[in-house]
């Protein structure tokens, strides 16, 4: 046993900085069945470094196929239904990250070997589920399959859970990927399932981060659920919580009323002053789309010009939008 751990520290060794000096492929291949007999074997020191060389030579593309036909990646997905030592699931997590979000071509694959069911036994856990969300983000990304499979695995409760329980880091982790979800989906029932768990608060709340590409995602999320709303009014009341009220509100877009219960009016005021031109943008066209109301409100409370020389008349939103564009090309 000791020399099976001599071999796979060794293995180790020769692994790290791979990309550094990216050897011939035949040269490195023999030493896959070395590492797959290490991830095999129970002795956890031996286990560990056969782990450590894993995570290091997946930096380097080239491996991945040799990886893959030789079970290597089968047997990582196999070991995250075994380990309970936070080490060996960091080095395997890691491994599904780095493929997983450079291409699709295993994910199939990997799901067959069952890696949805110990992700969604993983993603509870605090410690690891920022790099379960990940991957799901990842998955999502690769278009309406993988993303009929999570919902269908029931992933998106268990985010919706991640998103009110969890540390920061890992709800805005757990946010990329429903977003993601509700921006990729061309099934509109997923839509329906988002609205029906109310999560809406919890995206809201994410709308303050010092965080650009989070609330530019999070404000897509919140058009693609607002047309929803405005296309499936009569969808919308039966899983509102407003429905009680629902016959009260016909013609209106009870997403909208819920969001605008829930406060995202007024952060979307605030977000209209951004010096993100991206998410300026976006906030302007869901207030101008959807809360047009509130706009003439605003409007009302606006003093007309009196001919006072230090008073300049209320900008529209173009103008608004064409100075930060021209203030960010100054800068």
């Amino acid at each position: 046993m000791r020399v099976t751990r001599s071999i796979m520290t060794l293995v180790a060794q020769l692994f790290q900085n791979i990309t550094d000096f990216a050897p011939d492929p035949n040269e490195m291949h023999p030493l896959l069945p070395v590492v797959l007999s290490g991830l095999r074997t129970n002795d956890r020191d031996a286990r560990g470094e056969a782990l450590r060389a894993c995570a290091q030579m997946c930096e380097w593309s080239v491996v991945w196929r040799m990886m893959y036909e030789e079970d290597i990646l089968a047997q990582l997905v196999l070991l995250l239904d075994q380990r309970k030592d936070l080490v060996e699931l960091f080095y395997i997590l890691k491994v599904i990250d780095t493929i997983t979000q450079n291409t699709s071509m295993y994910s199939i694959y990997l799901i067959r070997f069952g890696l949805f069911r110990f992700l969604s036994c993983l993603l509870p856990i605090p410690v690891v589920g920022q790099d379960v969300c990940f991957i799901l983000s990842n998955l999502v990304a690769e278009g309406q399959r993988l993303i009929d499979m999570i919902f269908d695995t029931g992933f998106i409760p268990q985010l919706a859970a991640v998103l009110e329980n969890a540390d920061c880091e890992t709800r805005k982790e757990a946010s990329h990927a429903l977003c993601r979800c509700i921006c990729f989906t061309r099934n509109s029932e997923h839509l329906r399932v988002i609205v029906d768990l109310h999560i809406l608060q919890q995206l809201a709340d994410l709308l303050t981060v010092m965080d650009a590409q989070l609330i530019s995602q999070i404000l897509d999320a919140i058009q693609c659920l607002l047309a929803y709303g405005a296309e499936h009014l009569d969808k919308c009341k039966c899983f509102s919580p407003f429905s009680f009220y629902a016959r009260f509100l016909d013609g209106l877009n009870l997403v909208a009323e819920e969001l605008d219960a829930l406060g995202v009016y007024t952060k979307l005021e605030f977000l209209t002053d951004s010096n993100v031109v991206d998410i300026h943008i976006k906030a302007f066209e869901i207030i101008e789309v959807y809360f047009p109301s509130r706009l003439e409100t605003m409007d009302e409370h606006v003093p007309a010009y009196g001919g006072d020389d230090n008073f300049s008349a209320p900008k529209t939103t173009v103008d608004d939008t064409i100075e930060s564009i021209l203030n960010c090309v100054n800068k």
